[in-house]
């Protein structure tokens, strides 16, 4: 909404999006101020914080948890013994 509001973007067909003409300035002048074309640098210690959070080794499918899961997927036995396996590891 904010870009629209600044009359950066504008609506394409099909829900796509395009740059304005002043949209385009704005890139432009946002790139000479810093060259800069990558994730967003932030603290290490609050990237190590998302990584934790996103960790799965506290974590572990039991056969139950495995077998609930696919309950609506036909699968030999088997297969969701190795499932299992793949999601644990």
């Amino acid at each position: 909404m904010f870009l629209r509001n600044q009359a950066w973007v504008e609506p394409l067909p099909g829900g796509r999006i395009t740059l304005t003409d002043r949209g385009r300035a704005e890139a432009l002048e946002t790139l000479r101020k810093s060259g800069y074309l990558g994730p967003a640098p932030i603290p290490l210690e609050q990237y190590k914080k998302v990584v934790a959070a996103q960790s799965m080794t506290q974590t572990n499918a039991d056969r139950d948890a495995v077998r609930e899961a696919f309950s609506d997927v036909v699968a030999h036995e088997i297969l969701l013994d190795r499932l299992g396996v793949a999601v644990n590891s």
